[in-house]
Formats: structure tokens, C-alpha cells, sequence
């Protein structure tokens, strides 16, 4: 082991049996064996590349298919763009044998698939752009006038050419602007015709076009045309009643959402009440049950191929053995397309509940009192000159909110929330072939958090229920947050958290006390926070204590909690490395001992004005060393900072009548 070197070739004296002798094929067994993987790989390249340049036909295909496969070996795929493997197979993309065009534009699918968007800009950087728009747009002209049997061939030559535009665009917004500059957008519609080409076709056209359009000007104003809207709304309203149709309509749902202020204003009433329908069909599968369902038939599936194998039957075991593998995939393939149809549905949801904000009010903000001689008096006129709430409320439009009430979208979304069925959970964990489905049922509940918080902000009490509605939600999510579960995902803690701190900011502007509320639970969530590494997770968790602490402040025997949360959030204050984690709990401080005869007397019980003030230089120091990094959040920090000596003042001032 150790250093390979270059092989020194020289003549070998001949055998006498004409045959290797026993030492030759043992030293060169060893050789062999003495590779590192790093020097296989590098041969391994420079074998695939010379294939890529050969003459033959069956040799440049052949290496096409090797590193199709070469891609899932983290290390050949370094060595691989390292000796511009995609400067080499991009031509390829317009070979004049189309067998050879497939392969390429598959093996550089595959690359493109690696999971690091700095392979697809890489790969952008290399120009493959410029080979897959020619290819993209011969298929183009072929599709709609080639004999059916060559027909076929182009197709599938443009799925793959399809599949690699998707995912080069959701990393590269350069890859976007050519698809701009190329007018591609016709291409992808063209795509879009299932009658004509399929849905093998259609769903990944689809996926291209959902990403496309997330804030392209120049592809909304091309989709807005009646001939373009009129293909769009062919596909939201088809009949297909597979789930890969739902997940169809959900990307076309999405594409349409993405162009809505393009699209005639006569009809954008109309689009949105039949955006948000679709949602609302997609949502309605129990996808945990979907999914539970497919693992029991692989399962059954399984038993009765290999019961049979042993049995007397064995032809007709065989025949059934050579369809299930088929059939199998056709029925995890149609799972998968719920799974994923339900998350962009989540996610489509989610992003309807923000309203657009066209304000560009923070941009120089953080400039503001760098050119000011005394940082001191700037920051405090930064944030005191307006007494202007730092972020306006938020609001949907009544059109938007009465489609989601109409469809019961919240409710829906509440459901996706929770996993249910622990038994079925625990099948589709255990089998071999669900693993990535239940990834896809973690995604979902992850985005329909996501989706509850932002719901929850911007619709009003009584639509979502009233304050029996509240109490129960807040009783399902404190319950999820408590819930002791394996591994749960940095992903799942912060989405889970944030609607929780959502929930109870609106219990806490409706004076609803949260029913059951113990010591226990706050230690419990005292504890997440301290074990997260993720500053939006504590964020989350200061908040929610501000917000709680503030409903328990005006509170009779109320003492024992307040005690925990104030002594909660002094820590933090001490403690917190980020500057902006400390600035939340300094408003949730406030939050709770503003006001009240409770909060008064627990804050005197705890010191809390004597270690506020001993905090103080420190947290000025950190602010002044800090300044440059803090970015947007600038403003923030620093509004905490005036109200903490602000609120030391009015405490002080207090304790003394």
C-alpha cells in the first residue's frame, strides 16, 4: 500500500510454455491489489473518456453508460470533472446516432443528480447549456412531425433531455436564463401535451416548468398568452384519476400560481378559486395510509412468489416472479408521484398564506449609522426616530381566504401534521423498499408544519375554528413537540417549533390562556432549546415563552412558571451565541415582566433588573464587535438593546414607589 507509480513497461523474456509463468501472475494479482481506490477511479476515467472519443458508435454509448453508473461513487465523479467529462459528453447530446444522444443526455442526467448544486453549476460553467438546447430544440421539431415509430425514440431522448433542464435550472439561475433567452418555455410546453406524448414525458416537463416560472418575469409574460394558458389549464382540469395525474395537476397548480399576476385580471378569480381546489384534491389522500397499503401488497407479493418457487408450480412461479419486479415498480412509482404531489401542494399552500411584500424598506438599513461619528447616538435614532412597528401585520386577500376556508384547507393541512398509526409507520420503516417513502412522509409533515404556521398568521380565529379550535391544535402540537421519537431531523424540530410559536402568538392576541400548561412542559421545551445547535429553534422556543409569559403575567399563582420562564430566558440572554437569538429573548423578557402584579413579583423574586443591568456592557460590546456581520437583522438587535435600557429604567423607577 502506500504511493503508486507509473508502470515502466519492458520486454519479458519468453516462457517456454508460451504461457505466464506462476510469479508474473502472482506480481501482477498484487499490483492489482495494491490499488488505491483513487488510482482506480483516475484509470477508470481515462478509460470511460477514451471510449467517449472513439469512432464507433457502440464504444461512445457504452461510455455513456458507464458513467451513468460511474455517478454514485463520490470519488469518480471528482476524477470525472476533474478531466471535464462534461466538455466531453455534451457534444454527445447532438451525436448523429440517437442511441448514443440518449445515453448522453442520461449519464449526464445522473451527474446532474449527484445531490450538490455546485456539480449542476459546474456543469452550467462547462457549457452543457449550449449542446442540450440544440438537442432540445431539434427533439422539438422532430416530435411534431416524425413517423410514429421514430416518434418514440425522440421522445424518450427528450425525457432525459427534460430531466437534466430541471434539475440544471433548480441550481443554476444561469441555466434559467438561457431557458429565457432560448425561448425554451415553448419547448416544455410542447412537452405538456399528454394526449400526444405521455405522462412519462409530461410529469417531468412539468417539474421543469414548476421551477422555470418561481420569479421569472420573462416566462410569465410568455405563458400568458390564450394558446399557452389554454394548454395549462387543459392539464390542471384533466380527468386522469391516477396519482400520477394528481401530481400533474399539482405542478401545473404550482406553474400557474408562479405567473398569477401575468395572467388577463378577468381571469384571475377564477384561476386561483381552481388553484386552490386542486390543492385541496391532492391533500385528501391519506398518504400514510397510501404508502402503508403499498408496503402490505409488496410484502404479500414477496410471500406468495417465494412459497410458490418451492412448490410444484414452478413455471407459473417464474412467469409471476418476472412480472412482479414490473409491477412493483409501477406501483411504488405511482406512490412516490402522491408523495411528491402532496409536497408541492404543502408547499404551494404555504407560499399562498405569505402575501407578496413588495417592500424593499430593509435594504439600507443597516448602512444607516456607519458614516455617523458617534455609533452610539446613531443606533439609538435608527430605532427610535418612528415609533413604527418593525413588521407590518399580515393579510390575505378576501378572495384567497374564502377559497381556502371554502375548501377546508386548514383542516387538511392540521392532518398532514401527524404520522397516526404507529404500526404502519413502523412496517414502512422496516421494509427495504419504502425507505425513500417514508423520507417523502417526513417531507410532508415537515411542509404541512411549515404551512400551519404561516396559516395560522394570516387567517383569523374564528375561520380556523374559533378558540376550541386553538385549544385543540395547541394540545396536537404540544403533544408532537413533547413526543419522544428516535432521530427527529434538525428540519422537523424548527418547523414544528415555528408553528407552535405561531400558535401562541395568536392565543396570546385573543387572551387565551393555553389549557394544561405545567412545569413539566416548560422544562421540556426549555431543554430543546438548550440541546439545539439551530438559532431558529431557539428563536422559536424564546418566543413561545415570551408569548405564554405574557398570558400568565396578569395571571393569579402563576409564580412557579413565570419563575421558569424568566429564568429561562436570563439564560439565554447570558449565554446565547448569536446576537439576534439574544434580541428575541430580550423582547419575550419583555413580553412577560412589562406588566402585571404576578410577573412584578417573580421579577423581583428572580433579580431580574439586577442581572439585566450587569448584562448590558457586555451585550453593547458584542453589538459593536458584531456590527458588520449582523446584516438584515441589524435593526432588530438594536431595537432590543434601546428597550432593554428603556425597560431597566421603567423597572427601576418602578421599585421605588
Amino acid at each position: 500500500m502506500g504511493k503508486s507509480k507509473n508502470k515502466r513497461f519492458k520486454t519479458q523474456p519468453s516462457q517456454p510454455t508460451g504461457l505466464p509463468s506462476m510469479k508474473d501472475a502472482e506480481t501482477e494479482e498484487a499490483n492489482e491489489l495494491m490499488q488505491s481506490p483513487t488510482t482506480a477511479a483516475h484509470t477508470q476515467t481515462i478509460t470511460v473518456l477514451e471510449k467517449l472519443q472513439s469512432p464507433d458508435d457502440g464504444d461512445r454509448e457504452c461510455g455513456c453508460s458507464s458513467i451513468a453508473l460511474c455517478v454514485f461513487d463520490d470519488t469518480m465523479v471528482q476524477h470525472l470533472l476533474e478531466h471535464d467529462v462534461v466538455k466531453c459528453i455534451g457534444p454527445l447530446l447532438i451525436d448523429k446516432n440517437l442511441a448514443v444522444r440518449e445515453s448522453a443526455a442520461g449519464a449526464l442526467r445522473n451527474l446532474s443528480m449527484c445531490g450538490n448544486h455546485l456539480i449542476c453549476e459546474r456543469m452550467v460553467q462547462d457549457d452543457v447549456m449550449t449542446p442540450l438546447v440544440a438537442l432540445l430544440k431539434q427533439c422539438h421539431e422532430n416530435m411534431k412531425c416524425e413517423a410514429d415509430k421514430k416518434k418514440d425514440v425522440t421522445v424518450q431522448i427528450m425525457t432525459q433531455a427534460i430531466h437534466l433542464l430541471w434539475n440544471l435550472c433548480e441550481s443554476s439561475s444561469v441555466a434559467v436564463n438561457i431557458v429565457n433567452n432560448e425561448n425554451l418555455i415553448q419547448v416544455i410546453m410542447e412537452c405538456l401535451r399528454i394526449d400526444n406524448y405521455g405522462m412519462e414525458l409530461g410529469i417531468p416537463a412539468a417539474q421543469c416548468l414548476h421551477v422555470v416560472t418561481e420569479e421569472n418575469t420573462t416566462a410569465a409574460k410568455t405563458l400568458s398568452s390564450p394558446e399557452m394558458l389554454s394548454v395549462l389549464e387543459s392539464n390542471l382540469m384533466c380527468s386522469g384519476i391516477t396519482f400520477q395525474y394528481s401530481l400533474l395537476k399539482a405542478l401545473i397548480a404550482g406553474s400557474l400560481y408562479n405567473i398569477r399576476n401575468s395572467i388577463p385580471v378577468a381571469s384571475q378569480s377564477c384561476t386561483m378559486q381552481a388553484i386552490v381546489k386542486v390543492l385541496s384534491l391532492t391533500l385528501d389522500e391519506d398518504c400514510l395510509q397510501a404508502v402503508g397499503r403499498l408496503v402490505t401488497q409488496l410484502g404479500a407479493a414477496n410471500g406468495v412468489n417465494s412459497s410458490t418457487a418451492n412448490g410444484d408450480n414452478n413455471a407459473k412461479a417464474i412467469t409471476e416472479a418476472a412480472k412482479e419486479p414490473n409491477e412493483a415498480k409501477e406501483r411504488i412509482y405511482d406512490i412516490k408521484c402522491l408523495v411528491t404531489a402532496q409536497q408541492v401542494a404543502l408547499e404551494i399552500t404555504s407560499n399562498i398564506c405569505v402575501p407578496d411584500d413588495d417592500d424593499d424598506d430593509w435594504e439600507e438599513m443597516d448602512g444607516t449609522s456607519s458614516s455617523s461619528s458617534s455609533d452610539d447616538q446613531a443606533e439609538h435614532m435608527d430605532v427610535t426616530e418612528n415609533d413604527t412597528p418593525i413588521m407590518s401585520p399580515l393579510c390575505l386577500s378576501a378572495e384567497i381566504h374564502s377559497a381556502l376556508i371554502a375548501q377546508n384547507i386548514p383542516k387538511k393541512v392540521l392532518d398532514k401534521t401527524l404520522f397516526g398509526d404507529k404500526a404502519t409507520l413502523q412496517a414502512i420503516a422496516n421494509h427495504p423498499k419504502s425507505q425513500g417513502l417514508l423520507k417523502g412522509l417526513q417531507t410532508i409533515q415537515n411542509r404541512a408544519l411549515v404551512c400551519l404556521q404561516n396559516m395560522i398568521s394570516v387567517i383569523d380565529t374564528e375561520s380556523l375554528g374559533g378558540n376550541e379550535a386553538l385549544t385543540k391544535l395547541w394540545q396536537t402540537l404540544l403533544a408532537l413537540a413533547l413526543e419522544k421519537t428516535a432521530t427527529p431531523t434538525d428540519e422537523y424540530i424548527e418547523a414544528m417549533t415555528s408553528a407552535l410559536r405561531a400558535l401562541l402568538q395568536k392565543m396570546a392576541s385573543n387572551d387565551q390562556v393555553p389549557e394544561g400548561l405545567s412545569a413539566e412542559h416548560l422544562v421540556a421545551l426549555c431543554e430543546l432549546s438548550q440541546v439545539s445547535s439551530n438559532g431558529n429553534v431557539r428563536a422559536n422556543i424564546v418566543g413561545m415563552l415570551g408569548s405564554i409569559g405574557n398570558l400568565l403575567a396578569k395571571q393569579p399563582s402563576t409564580e412557579q412558571l413565570l419563575t421558569a420562564i424568566g429564568s429561562h430566558l436570563l439564560d439565554v440572554v447570558s449565554k446565547d451565541t448569536e446576537l439576534w437569538v439574544i434580541a428575541e429573548a430580550l423582547d419575550a423578557v419583555f413580553d412577560t415582566f412589562g406588566d402585571g402584579q404576578t410577573a412584578d413579583n417573580v421579577a423581583v423574586q428572580i433579580s431580574l433588573v439586577d442581572k439585566l443591568k450587569k448584562m448590558l456592557p457586555g451585550l453593547k460590546s458584542k453589538i459593536k464587535h458584531g456590527k458588520r456581520h449582523l446584516g438584515d437583522r441589524y435593526p432588530v438587535i438594536m431595537n432590543a438593546r434601546t428597550n432593554l435600557i428603556r425597560f431597566i429604567k421603567y423597572k427601576e423607577e418602578q421599585n421605588k414607589k
